[in-house]
């Protein structure tokens, strides 16, 4: 089991008032499983995400990761795991606009183990898996939102990480290119990714092969197999 996450709790303090975004959930993923994770605005998801990733610890439960106690690691142990073994697909592409399409794909390698003699094999790769190998010196703002979005998988699978951690992927492209998109999700988690997707939306959700729900800060009863 690459993910195995058991009664996470996570509480924001605002004030006075604090905000529990998390309500004790148990979530697992084995590899090679697409999952979508649903639910509203607020239910808890891009929050659950984040935890999955490493980015966020939760304010209580229990977190392993490729075997690893995610709760008791070390800084730089969370960091080589972000390095290394996960990579990030964000609804709003997070590219640097100074950097050309090649760097912005490049930027991993700079904190990842990964051999560096395999680097130029690895980002040639999957720059052309997203079919942008013309496109290598143009900057962000010399692309589409499609295109952007494709830099970013390609960001996310050059270090072929273990887990793919995409968050609203689709929810800046129109209905064409965002299907296109999902395309590229389906042929990955054929050839083996692991991929956990959180999404609002239904038809987005099809795309994996289980789907499970958030409401408030919890699962729903019943998960949905698509």
């Amino acid at each position: 089991m690459l993910i195995e996450a058991k009664d996470l709790f996570k509480r924001y303090p605002t004030g006075r008032v604090s905000v529990d975004a998390l309500k004790g959930i148990d979530f697992f993923a084995d590899e090679g499983e697409f999952v979508a994770v649903m639910g509203p605005s607020g239910s808890g998801k891009s929050t659950l995400l984040y935890i999955l990733g490493c980015l966020e610890l939760p304010t209580s439960g229990f977190y392993r990761f490729d075997g690893m106690d995610v709760l008791t690691a070390s800084d730089n142990a969370l960091s080589q795991i972000r390095a290394d073994a996960i990579g990030f697909i964000f609804q709003t592409f997070n590219l640097v606009s100074t950097l050309t399409l090649y760097e912005n794909v490049e930027l991993p390698f700079y904190y990842s183990r990964k051999p560096e003699k395999a680097k130029p094999q690895r980002i040639a790769e999957a720059i052309e898996r997203v079919g942008l190998k013309d496109r290598i010196r143009h900057r962000p703002s010399e692309l589409s939102g499609g295109e952007m979005q494709r830099v970013a998988i390609a960001r996310a699978l050059a270090v072929r990480p273990k887990l793919i951690l995409a968050d609203e992927p689709t929810g800046n492209l129109d209905s064409k290119t965002g299907k296109e998109i999902l395309g590229l999700f389906s042929e990955m988690h054929s050839e083996g990714a692991t991929i956990v997707m959180v999404t609002h939306d239904i038809a987005v959700a099809h795309y994996a092969n289980r789907t499970v729900s958030l409401k408030d800060g919890k699962i729903e009863p019943v998960s949905v197999e698509v």
